[in-house]
């Protein structure tokens, strides 16, 4: 089963102070999240960070960064080229795999409501979780920065948070945190300090002044480089092509008589984006050799660690059922190795990869009988959590049943790993047995409760009697 993961990509405003930006990203780090990538700009006095986690995890570290940040960011004393309404500017999530739309805009929503809750930021919602369709994009909430609107909060409407007073925090200011789609942030720098003259580029590439759909364009002067940079947000890059976006600016820029440097893309880009564009047409100068968010992602993350985090967490769904069937799944597995390392075992091995595959099947209805009983608490709903259960015991037995001709000649030096397959398998069993008892609880069908213990009751003998059998036997060899 693969667990929910979802990737965060928060902006904050620190882009000089070193100290600063480690303690923000350690903050996150200390949950053992997996960070993909840190990008810093001294100019822009700003870092965007990007991690993935199961939701609960990038909820936990959204609350831990804004504690962090807020003890350590005073907008009132930042300055930077980029535009800026908060110490956690904006919070950008984007769901990866076995996690909907929906799901994470309600995520989203939670998120900002205890932002406020406990630290008294006041929280827009852009993009897929905005409230309003005029303030959807992220422009239309930062462009007057922090400066103006802790004035025009006060008495301008549209700039009425969705979440908290109208008054910004006195030192962190705002936040604007949304699900959106990928997202594609690249830079360009020019060959120029004549900022007016960026600003026409600009205004000839973006989406409402210009020649691109999809793109969002800003200038701006980099004091450290005495150069000017164009800033773009490929919101849409299913429509986009870096090569042509870059091509386009180039030309023309040297319609101004300006030419490009280089280029560097912030953060990280699918992969179908970026292949065989990057150092050859881009003239992208970072060493860094993998920019893909798929690749950096699947390269990353730690599976086990993922599903422990996800059993370990306020999930619901990932509770004790998922723990037992993965349990059955780890026993089943154990039993396989000494299938293949003992010499005159007459077993097809097909047979224990169809266990295995059906374990893990029981794992994923599992979770989904318990998301639908959440959400629907009929009896029907109810019936379907320990119909898994049954299965759950079901499988034990018949699995139990085969490890008679395992046990005899199998091999005398893995014969532990016997043992303790024997032991996942009877825990895996045990879980089901926790789980019907405590979803009974809530069936006032008697007749239902008694036909439903007493076949796990039957199930339950049956094994105990192969259990005890093949444990005595195991405990002999060893000892």
């Amino acid at each position: 089963m693969k667990v929910p993961l979802i990737e965060c990509i928060p902006n904050f405003s620190e882009g000089r102070r070193k100290d600063v930006i480690d303690e923000i990203v350690n903050s996150v780090k200390i949950l053992g999240i997996e960070i993909l990538d840190v990008h810093s700009d001294e100019d822009h006095n700003r870092s965007v960070l990007t991690f993935v986690g199961v939701p609960h995890q990038v909820e936990e570290a959204i609350l831990r960064m804004f504690e962090a940040a807020i003890s350590l960011i005073d907008l009132n004393k930042h300055s930077g080229t980029h535009p800026r309404i908060g110490a956690i500017d904006v919070v950008p999530l984007v769901p990866i795999r076995n996690y909907t739309i929906d799901e994470a805009i309600k995520l989203s929503r939670r998120i900002g409501k205890k932002i406020y809750e406990k630290f008294g930021v006041p929280v827009y919602f852009y993009e897929l979780s905005a409230t309003r369709e005029d303030r959807k994009d992220l422009p239309s909430i930062r462009n007057i920065g922090f400066e103006k609107l802790k004035e025009d909060i006060l008495y301008d409407d549209y700039r009425i948070p969705d979440i908290g007073e109208r008054k910004l925090h006195p030192t962190a200011g705002a936040t604007v945190i949304g699900v959106r789609e990928f997202l594609i942030a690249y830079n360009v720098l020019l060959d120029t300090n004549d900022l007016e003259i960026a600003k026409k580029i600009a205004k000839k590439l973006r989406e409402k002044t210009g020649y691109f759909r999809g793109v969002r364009v800003i200038a701006m002067s980099l004091a450290n480089k005495n150069k000017c940079q164009i800033s773009i947000n490929i919101y849409r890059p299913d429509i986009v092509d870096l090569d042509v976006l870059f091509f386009n600016l180039e030309y023309i820029s040297k319609t101004y008589g300006i030419n490009v440097l280089n280029s560097e893309i912030v953060g990280l880009v699918p992969y179908n984006k970026i292949e065989g564009v990057f150092r050859n047409v881009l003239r992208i100068n970072d060493n860094k050799e993998n920019f893909s968010i798929e690749k950096r992602i699947f390269d990353s993350v730690d599976e086990i660690k993922l599903l422990l985090s996800a059993i370990g967490s306020r999930m619901p769904s990932a509770g004790g059922g998922l723990a037992g069937a993965i349990s059955l799944a780890l026993g089943i597995s154990l039993l396989r190795k000494v299938i293949i390392l003992s010499k005159g075992i007459e077993y097809d091995i097909k047979r224990i990869d169809e266990f295995i595959e059906r374990a893990l099947e029981l794992a994923s209805e599992d979770s989904a009988t318990f998301e639908k009983l959440l959400k629907k608490k009929t009896f029907e709903a109810l019936k379907n959590c320990i119909d898994v259960s049954l299965k759950i015991a079901k499988l034990c037995l018949e699995i139990v049943k085969d490890m008679e001709i395992i046990l005899e000649n199998g091999n005398e030096n893995i014969i532990s790993d016997l043992g303790i397959s024997l032991e996942l398998i009877k825990s895996s069993l045990n879980s089901s047995k926790y789980n019907i008892l405590i979803n009974l609880k809530s069936s006032k069908d008697e007749e239902f409760n008694i036909k439903v213990l007493n076949e796990f009751k039957e199930i339950e003998e049956k094994f105990i009697f192969f259990y005890e059998a093949f444990s005595s036997k195991i405990s002999l060899k060893l000892y």
